[in-house]
């Protein structure tokens, strides 16, 4: 649904043309139409911004204030491609891929000029080379919990997805957050292991969470909608007695356990876990794509947090724990 012409290429749309709705409307509501699994409070979000349009014509409007907060703290120059793409969002504009990048790709927030492909080859990633030596003991960590006792004590605990929009994974794709942009102290508290072996890698990770789809289930296909946050799996359980199996754009492949996936989920994907009786555990990171310079990716942290915290972008000193210490800049 809402999909457009297949086949068209790369290109810009405007939402209001495929049917769906645009924002919410309002400064301070601005952007907090947050798509995809939620498994907490903001957890799993597709990090997607959409406004009406009195948020970004009126007064005070919310385009115009991020604007003038972005270039203050950054600079124009480096943080160019982060306003432009929180007025393509605002805008409502979507970027669609359909012909030549293997598989169609659908994003309402992005970056333009970002490397589009479904599939990344591992071994781009140092990162992960070094997370993947790992794999055994993290395998290890989570598999040492007694499930009753994890759930007493942890924080969100193996659930569900807890939104409407989140009815393409369906209710037996569960979580157990490490990290939804800041650490969670107690969920991290219980995984050292896991934690000190994801922060020790360097990985530029935006949420770090253990996914685990039940048997015989598994989640339709769809498109996270966003192109500037790349995902990875590194497989800690699979099925020894049925496959288990992602697609992502129109390559198929099959977990394995302990080798690493890296792929873009704002490509249509979906996964299976054909096991009658056995679990799919992978750790899942999301990360930033490594094309947005690290100034751009403070950016993009200050807009989501601005979005929760609107005065942010009124108060150059408030402090906020999603946000790093403010670089400073060459004059």
């Amino acid at each position: 649904e809402g999909w457009g012409e297949e086949g068209i290429g790369c290109g810009m749309v405007n939402v209001d043309r495929l049917g769906f709705v645009v924002g919410v409307g309002g400064y301070g509501e601005c952007g907090r139409r947050w798509f995809g699994c939620t498994r907490g409070r903001m957890n799993g979000r597709r990090m997607v911004m959409r406004a009406s349009g009195d948020g970004v014509d009126g007064d005070g409007g919310f385009g115009e204030a991020m604007e003038k907060a972005l270039v203050r703290r950054y600079g124009r120059v480096e943080v160019g491609r982060v306003v432009d793409s929180v007025k393509n969002a605002l805008e409502g504009n979507v970027l669609v891929c359909g012909e030549g990048v293997g598989g169609s790709q659908r994003a309402e927030s992005y970056v333009e000029g970002l490397t589009a492909q479904p599939w990344h080859r591992v071994e781009e990633y140092d990162w992960m080379t070094r997370l993947k030596e790992s794999t055994q003991d993290i395998s290890e960590e989570l598999a040492g919990w007694d499930v009753d006792k994890l759930k007493t004590i942890g924080t969100n605990v193996w659930v569900a997805p807890a939104r409407a929009e989140a009815t393409a994974y369906g209710p037996n794709w569960r979580t157990l957050v490490l990290q939804d942009r800041v650490w969670d102290d107690v969920n991290t508290s219980l995984f050292p292991r896991t934690t000190e072996a994801v922060q020790r890698s360097a990985c530029p990770s935006v949420e770090v969470f253990f996914a685990r789809q039940s048997p015989k289930t598994g989640i339709k296909p769809h498109s996270d909608g966003c192109n500037f946050i790349l995902t990875a799996h590194i497989p800690l359980e699979v099925p020894t007695d049925a496959p288990s199996w992602i697609r992502v754009g129109e390559e198929q492949r099959c977990f394995q356990r302990g080798t690493p996936m890296v792929f873009d989920t704002s490509f249509v994907h979906e996964t299976m876990n054909e096991s009658p009786t056995q679990n799919r555990d992978i750790l899942l990171i999301r990360f930033w794509h490594p094309e947005l310079s690290p100034v751009e990716q403070e950016a993009m942290s200050f807009v989501f947090a601005a979005i929760e915290d609107p005065d942010l972008l009124s108060n150059p000193t408030k402090k906020s724990p999603l946000l790093k210490p403010k670089r400073t800049r060459r004059k």
